[in-house]
């Protein structure tokens, strides 16, 4: 086994922040991370925006 390049542990980490980079990024895309982008979202309880 060669000792040159990087250490595994290194490789491992780079791999897994991609993944989880990769899987944010899709959740993003197909509209799951959002949490619903609505004028309403950060309204209070009650409140209407509609007829504005």
């Amino acid at each position: 086994m060669s000792e040159s390049g990087m250490p595994q542990w290194v490789k491992v980490l780079a791999l897994v922040a991609a993944i989880v980079i990769v899987l944010l990024i899709a959740v993003m895309l197909l509209g799951g991370g959002g949490g619903g982008h609505t004028p309403m979202r950060h309204g209070a309880p009650g409140l209407s925006y509609e007829g504005v």
